[in-house]
């Protein structure tokens, strides 16, 4: 009994990692009503795994480096290259014949929007290594957390979807200062308030609860552009918090 215990959040983070897989394929084969677009909810699904995985976890104190190392590769999937292939579909669909796109020719522009999504993956393996090795989620984050990145892509991704925002949406530039700066993000030391839940108590996680709290207003408000506001106010807090205790330290 003891060990079937650790099936449960183990099975979860393998559903976090099959949904990641999926919109790997929905981006690139998305029909017949689940078009590319939908991918981007398949990654919002892993996610929710991603935080049920971990709650689970410690409520059946079947916590183990197993599951630890599990979670980090579904993350770096579902977060790291499923993201990445958006972004790389989103890159295609700036260009003006996207139906030409080969790496056996490929100029300057080509290995560009190659280039762009690699760059975020490593990024993506970069930050989860680090995590595994020098820090809890107790203590905080270093740098924007994988799933973070993910759903600010995603949303961006689904905006684009709805037609809003017009031009900018389409722009090459755009995608590419969106992709460059969440890898910056990710690999930073930026010092970022955590998301993890540890358990069901307010008082240990004021801030989780705070922008579980925002964000749901926010969506209900804003609908996908309440999940970037609240993603904006996760980057806010966590970049002020930041700043005031760099700027604390200078003083002493």
């Amino acid at each position: 009994m003891n060990r079937i215990r650790f099936i449960f959040p183990n099975l979860i983070t393998l559903f976090n990692l099959l949904f990641g897989c999926v919109a790997i394929i929905v981006v690139f084969r998305g029909e017949r009503g689940f078009d590319q677009f939908s991918a981007a909810w398949l990654i919002v699904i892993a996610a929710i795994c991603d935080v049920f995985d971990g709650l689970v976890a410690r409520a059946l104190d079947a916590r183990s480096e197993f599951g630890k190392e599990l979670d980090s590769l579904a993350d770096l999937v579902s977060f790291g290259v499923a993201p990445a292939m958006i972004l790389f579909n989103w890159l295609l669909m700036t260009m003006e014949d996207p139906e030409n796109f080969t790496l056996l020719s490929a100029g300057s522009r080509e290995i560009m929007i190659l280039t762009i999504p690699l760059l975020y993956v490593a990024a993506n393996a970069i930050r989860l290594a680090r995590f595994n090795v020098r820090q809890s989620a107790s203590k905080g984050f270093t740098g924007l957390p994988v799933p973070a990145a993910a759903i600010i892509v995603c949303s961006f991704w689904l905006i684009l979807g709805s037609g809003d925002f017009g031009s900018m949406m389409h722009s090459q530039l755009f995608v590419i200062l969106l992709s460059l700066g969440l890898s910056a993000l990710m690999v930073s030391n930026i010092s970022m308030l955590s998301l993890k839940l540890s358990g069901v108590s307010f008082r240990e996680n004021i801030f989780p609860y705070t922008l579980i709290i925002v964000g749901g207003i926010l969506i209900i408000l804003f609908w996908v552009k309440g999940i970037i506001l609240a993603m904006g106010f996760y980057l806010g807090l966590s970049l002020t918090r930041y700043l005031v205790l760099l700027f604390k330290n200078s003083r002493r």
